[in-house]
């Protein structure tokens, strides 16, 4: 009896050992944004003079890598697949990053907004063919 419980002990660490998940890879961020905005603004000034797009610092803080892309600049940024050991490279202009940290915002606001009740007595008890 003691000879299973150590085995079946032995068993259940080497699953639980074999289905942990690798160490999460921090992105060096800090490493490349000098040399990376020195060359694409550089770049962007060779290509487009005056009127070139200029990097934005704060978005290369945040993670993001610069990209030209079809004669744009964007901000691209790899991130995991929930649920699985894949990755997938998601790039944006400027002004998407922007929309997209405004609409987080709002869903953050709104979840601390105050619920209110919508439906009152009989009326919510089907009354009215609802639910």
């Amino acid at each position: 009896m003691q000879r299973n419980g150590k085995w079946a002990g032995t068993v259940f660490a080497l699953l639980v050992a074999s289905c942990s998940a690798p160490p999460t890879k921090t992105p060096a961020a800090s490493v490349v944004p000098a040399a990376q905005l020195q060359a694409v603004n550089a770049a962007g000034a060779a290509a487009g003079g005056a009127g070139a797009a200029v990097v934005n610092a704060r978005l290369v803080r945040q993670g993001y890598q610069v990209m030209r892309r079809g004669g744009q600049l964007v901000y691209c940024r790899t991130e995991s697949v929930t649920g699985t050991m894949l990755s997938k490279t998601t790039c944006l202009t400027e002004l998407e990053v922007k929309q997209q940290a405004e609409t987080a915002q709002q869903s953050r606001d709104a979840l601390h907004q105050p619920l209110t009740p919508k439906c009152l007595g009989a009326v919510c008890a089907g009354k009215d063919g609802g639910g």
